[in-house]
């Protein structure tokens, strides 16, 4: 009994790592169709004004292969606005075509009901950053996605007040 009541969860698994804004910001590792139409559900929960999605795609093989999943999973989500990231590789050489802004393109052909945006990659997110800064407000839910390094925006958003 005493193990559970200090278990404080798993690390990137819908993780608190601050408030941005006023908008409360979360992790999570899911970097698959399933996992992420998953997280959608919990960050629901807490109904939130707007649920900022940032997701970082990860591994190109990965991406080309569930292509056409991870478009119908955000097409099909309660989302209010959508952020791709460059693909992460880990290791595997680019495939030609096998972009996030191609993803980003894609997606935003199909008519969302939400706005898409793909902010190229960096070392350390900076545009990234930035970018959340103009489009995060008082009540948001900010949900960073990916088994890659988008956690690391957390440590340039300025002004978030981590716990």
């Amino acid at each position: 009994v005493e193990a559970l009541q200090k278990f404080q969860g798993v690390e990137r698994r819908f993780t608190f790592r601050g408030i941005f804004q006023g908008a409360e910001v979360i992790d999570d590792y899911a970097h698959h169709p399933t996992e992420i139409s998953a997280t959608f559900l919990v960050a629901l929960k807490k109904k939130p004004r707007n649920l900022i999605v940032v997701w970082q795609p990860h591994r190109y093989i990965r991406t080309r292969m569930l292509w056409d999943d991870f478009i119908q999973v955000f097409l099909h989500s309660p989302i209010d606005r959508l952020i791709i990231t460059d693909v992460y590789g880990a290791g595997e050489q680019p495939l030609e075509g096998i972009t996030g802004a191609n993803l980003a393109k894609e997606i935003s052909q199909k008519g969302p009901a939400f706005p898409v945006t793909h902010i190229p990659y960096n070392t350390n997110h900076e545009e990234l950053a930035a970018y959340l800064e103009t489009v995060t407000s008082e009540g948001d839910l900010v949900l960073l996605l990916g088994a890659g390094t988008i956690n690391k925006v957390v440590e340039i958003l300025k002004g978030i007040e981590k716990s």
